[in-house]
């Protein structure tokens, strides 16, 4: 059922395409009954366009969930960060307060001022939903950490909770040239030390 709310594009081109061939063939040759098929076929290939936009499938709210995380850690907004947080999230050895408190941290402490995802997936492996995501951050260079662009992969896992979608596990794949298990190791395994 699914598959119905997340259509290729051409899927319902393809079927309005072939309705109005139809609709066009009958309508020349006076013939009712294949003209009607032929509106038939144009009408379901707007249904199906419409709601394919207006239902989000899981894929589709983890993906607009994603993008809502990346801004809240821009924004600094530590109330959206932990709403979009399970209760039991975890990013290596760090918690729920850790990421928010982490996330808080690293965005000021790097001057972080805006990010833009250049690419994003959300994909369904089993029942789980992951999101991966390769973010362009910009910096102020004003900091102790003297960049100003920083290219990084994430992979963000999501659980289903009530009506909501939330973040389970987040995974730093690569940060610059820096690897998953040195950051790990040099940053998360341990909680940001309080300002």
């Amino acid at each position: 059922m699914e598959i119905f709310f997340d259509l290729p594009w051409f899927i319902p081109a393809a079927v309005a395409i072939a309705g109005i061939a139809v609709f066009l063939w009958a309508n020349a040759r006076l013939r009712k009954r294949e003209r009607t098929i032929g509106l038939g076929m144009v009408g379901l290939a707007l249904l199906m366009t419409i709601v394919s936009y207006l239902i989000d499938t899981p894929r589709e709210t983890v993906e607009k969930r994603t993008r809502m995380f990346v801004a809240a850690v821009v924004a600094k907004d530590g109330s959206a960060i932990g709403n979009l947080l399970a209760s039991n999230a975890m990013a290596f050895a760090w918690d729920k307060q850790d990421i928010i408190d982490g996330a808080m941290h690293y965005a000021e402490a790097t001057g972080l001022s805006g990010a833009r995802l250049l690419s994003l997936q959300g994909v369904k492996e089993g029942n789980a939903l992951f999101s991966y995501m390769t973010v362009w951050s910009q910096h102020t260079g004003t900091t102790s950490l003297p960049i100003t662009d920083l290219n990084s992969q994430w992979k963000l896992e999501w659980i289903e909770e009530g009506d909501k979608w939330l973040i389970i596990e987040i995974v730093p794949l690569q940060i610059g040239q820096v690897s998953r298990e040195a950051i790990e190791r040099s940053y998360l395994d341990r909680p940001v030390k309080p300002r």
